[in-house]
């Protein structure tokens, strides 16, 4: 029996798994078997929905709860007659030499192929005080702890125990940035009505980006309709801003300016899951990421592929790493399952990984309002966040079934249509 191994459940370890049962149907001597954490896999586009659903529910009844199902889409659903085993557990070690990988509840799994696709996690960049005071945003849990905390926060400013406005700082000018920061200058105020505070200002937002300028993958023109959205919003822009510390209730940034926080949410940036570092015999970059070669290989070890956030690989005609975002794991995930189908039937003539441009992305503004760029075409306002849901529902189709994916895309609408 020929054992594939795929750890990790997000957009490359799906994609792969799904790809590889495909490539291999009819194949009775091959095993494929995918390892998470979670029964689930995380569409993490729409994870910051979650956390803003004060427009979408009252206090003793949170939806959030129906937010979480949308955005958490069980293995079970995928992976539904098909020929993919799914283990949900904790990774305790990765044994390279030894072909096996051992779990935190005491399994271990032999593999002929391995596919890491392990994601990343929060990365502090060592900043002292970002571990014990800001609030970290990567997870489901993560947004439904944003959730409350803001609930607590007006709960505070109600009972008079908090100063008003409160203060929002988001670390982080990314699309992450961007979308919490507008989906909360949105939803504030209607958290504020709902907690009986009926005062104009009742929300003080910040970004806060490290670099000269927000969002450099896009062009100048789209980056000032963001920026004009989101100070209509109400939103300050402070660019230039690198944090230096934080604390339980400030933020530090250069010339030891301190801005005052009642709430600081850390969007600033990711690394590779630290199960990458704890390995051994694997090339590890300045950056803490896995060095491959063109087909997404260990050079060491052929028979072992890394995808997603954790992979080291220049585009050629920039000379920048891959960018660690959904689309880029997907099209990984898709040459890696390739590849190994390639080298089970016995062709080494692999294919080679080339990153593509990144022609397709969309930026979330508050409520109905988006700008997407399509096909080289930017358009806003309503019409962005259509191509938006557009978007969610192709995923989605590409995953699921067709009557599971719009069962999934109708969830999703349902919250649009409530902001």
């Amino acid at each position: 029996m020929i054992k594939i191994i795929i750890l990790g459940g997000g957009f490359g370890g799906i994609r792969a798994a799904l790809d590889l049962n495909k490539k291999l149907t009819g194949r009775k001597d091959i095993e494929i078997t995918l390892v998470d954490r979670n029964g689930f896999h995380t569409f993490t586009p729409l994870i910051y929905e979650v956390a803003m659903a004060h427009g979408t529910t009252d206090k003793n009844h949170p939806y959030h709860t129906e937010l979480r199902s949308v955005v958490s889409v069980p293995f079970g659903d995928i992976f539904n007659n098909k020929k993919v085993n799914t283990v949900q557990a904790e990774i305790e070690k990765i044994d390279l030499t030894g072909k096996r990988i051992f779990t935190r509840g005491g399994e271990m799994l032999n593999f002929d192929y391995l596919i890491i696709a392990l994601g990343s996690e929060v990365s502090d960049y060592g900043i002292p005080g970002v571990c014990e005071y800001a609030h970290k945003f990567k997870t489901v849990n993560d947004a439904i702890g944003l959730f409350d905390k803001i609930e607590e926060l007006y709960d505070e400013g109600t009972e008079g125990k908090r100063q008003l406005p409160i203060n929002f700082i988001i670390a982080g000018g990314g699309f992450t940035g961007i979308e919490i920061a507008s989906e909360l200058a949105v939803c504030s105020v209607h958290a504020a009505h709902r907690h009986k505070i009926f005062e104009k200002n009742c929300a003080s937002i910040i970004i806060l980006e490290a670099k000269p300028q927000m969002l450099n993958r896009v062009s100048d023109k789209d980056r000032i309709k963001i920026k004009r959205r989101l100070k209509n919003l109400g939103v300050n822009i402070l660019e230039n801003s690198r944090i230096e510390e934080v604390g339980s209730d400030w933020v530090k940034i250069k010339n030891d300016k301190k801005l005052k926080a009642d709430l600081i949410v850390w969007t600033a940036g990711v690394k590779a899951s630290s199960l990458i570092s704890s390995t051994n015999n694997l090339k590890i970059n300045e950056h803490g990421r896995v060095v491959v070669n063109s087909y997404l290989q260990l050079e060491n070890n052929p028979n072992i592929f890394i995808v997603g956030d954790a992979i080291a690989f220049n585009i050629p005609r920039t000379n920048e790493l891959v960018p660690q975002m959904a689309y880029t794991a997907v099209n990984q995930g898709r040459v890696a399952a390739d590849n190994i189908a390639r080298l089970i039937r016995g062709d080494n003539n692999l294919k080679k990984y080339i990153p593509g441009r990144c022609t397709t992305w969309v930026a979330p503004l508050g409520g109905k309002n988006a700008i997407a760029h399509v096909g080289g075409i930017s358009f806003g306002g309503l019409f962005g966040h259509f191509a938006r849901e557009v978007i969610d529902l192709s995923y989605f189709m590409s995953i699921l079934s067709p009557g599971k994916a719009w069962g999934r895309f109708w969830k999703d609408l349902k919250v649009a249509l409530k902001k």
